[in-house]
């Protein structure tokens, strides 16, 4: 993990681009475990942009089911997590929910050169409703096509920080549930967030 401010100082860029081959590199193995290329299979995604005042919007598209499995209940199986929250009360839901939404807030981080985290300042997120329904459908799809997988809806979710306008680079790190997740610092810098490589270093 490379967390030295000089990165932020942007003092060594070609550490960089070897950070971005290697999770590329990373990736590309992932995925080939899976037997498939990177292309054919739904991947969390995420964006980040500076806005003209200074903030930084981040958006992400995650698979729901998959995120609350390895946030909230890690030690069971996918299948055995989906039935379970799948048949779960809503109000119970809701309040497992909560307990994802406070570690996403407290996992997703953009820190400046300073060290210091960036202010969460707005969140917009989807109601409990719909990630249970999403769940509710990919139990049923996992129970019809066994190991196939099929393509179900992204939750979105959008975030607002405090940045600046004098900020000019940032070191990023999410919540280890969202790995992998392919990362666009907009309009066009993309680099994987991994396991292996958790953090990564973005230029305004």
């Amino acid at each position: 993990m490379v967390t030295n401010l000089r990165f932020l100082r942007g003092e060594v860029p070609i550490a960089l681009l070897l950070q971005r081959l290697i999770g590329f590199l990373l990736l590309s193995s992932f995925l080939y475990g899976f037997g498939v290329s990177a292309h054919e299979r739904q991947i969390n995604k995420g964006f980040v942009q500076k806005m003209d005042d200074g903030s930084i919007a981040l958006e992400f598209l995650l698979d729901p089911a998959v995120l609350m499995f390895k946030s909230l209940a890690p030690e069971t199986t996918l299948p055995l997590f989906l039935k379970r929250y799948a048949e779960m009360k809503p109000e119970i839901f809701e309040q497992e929910l909560k307990k994802l939404k406070a570690q996403l807030v407290k996992g997703i981080k953009l820190q400046g050169p300073d060290g210091r985290a960036l202010v969460q300042s707005a969140w917009k997120w989807p109601p409990a409703a719909d990630w249970q329904d999403i769940v509710k459908t990919q139990k049923i799809m996992l129970d019809v096509l066994s190991n196939e997988e099929g393509h179900l809806p992204q939750i979105k979710l959008n975030i607002v920080l405090k940045g600046g306008k004098n900020l000019s680079r940032a070191q990023v790190s999410l919540l280890p549930s969202m790995h992998p997740i392919l990362v666009r610092n907009m309009p066009s810098d993309d680099f994987w967030l991994t396991d292996q490589i958790p953090v990564a270093i973005i230029g305004f």
